[in-house]
């Protein structure tokens, strides 16, 4: 009997587990840029899972799509919904430029941004560099954010500097860590869009 009852939980563990794993379709609008010529499309089956190869759009690198509703999760790739000739079909994130993409790409170290923003932005940073370094914040003002000097080879330093200018500020970070997988540029960009948006910049947004 006991034998019976550890299997049943088993069998029960499995197939909560197929339904974790499931992904869900989430409808919303989003204007979103090709990257590729004629990118491919598939169906949708009954769960709203894509299903079935269907063809082509006749697209351009550069295009605008706006799209309906995203799919997610799961073991399948991430799909964004779109109406073809009244159709629901999807099409590949990994064909697409969402608006966090592009904001990424643009970013660098130095960036500007209005007045309005600006004070929302200065105290992310901070919120930031808190949570991704164990050296402490040694000086923070109106103008300049610096981490402690350290000889911890596998944290990294934070420089951040704040300037008021006629019409805006303007930003510039510094990031250095002895790592030897360390990418300053990458992380003063993941920094830079943490300051703008209050999100981490990934590909599954």
């Amino acid at each position: 009997m006991k034998i019976i009852v550890v299997l049943f939980s088993l069998l029960l563990v499995l197939v909560s587990g197929c339904f974790l794993f499931q992904g869900s379709l989430y409808r919303s609008n989003l204007k979103v840029v090709l990257i590729k010529d004629n990118p491919g499309f598939v169906g949708k089956d009954s769960d709203e899972k894509p299903s079935g190869y269907l063809g082509t759009l006749p697209l351009r690198i550069g295009d605008t799509i706006t799209t309906i509703g995203r799919y997610s999760g799961g073991f399948e790739a991430t799909y964004y919904l779109i109406l073809e000739h009244q159709k629901e079909v999807y099409i590949s994130r990994a064909d697409v430029l969402t608006p966090d993409d592009q904001l990424y790409q643009r970013l660098r170290s130095r960036f500007t941004l209005s007045f309005s923003e600006d004070e929302a932005a200065w105290g992310r940073a901070s919120v930031y560099v808190k949570n991704h370094t164990v050296i402490p914040i040694g000086i923070v003002s109106e103008n300049l954010l610096k981490t402690q000097s350290n000889n911890d080879s596998t944290a990294i330093n934070y420089l951040i500097t704040r300037v008021e200018q006629s019409n805006n500020v303007e930003y510039e970070i510094v990031c250095r860590s002895r790592r030897p997988d360390f990418n300053p540029n990458m992380e003063a960009k993941q920094l830079a869009f943490y300051m703008i948006t209050g999100r981490k910049y990934t590909t599954d947004n």
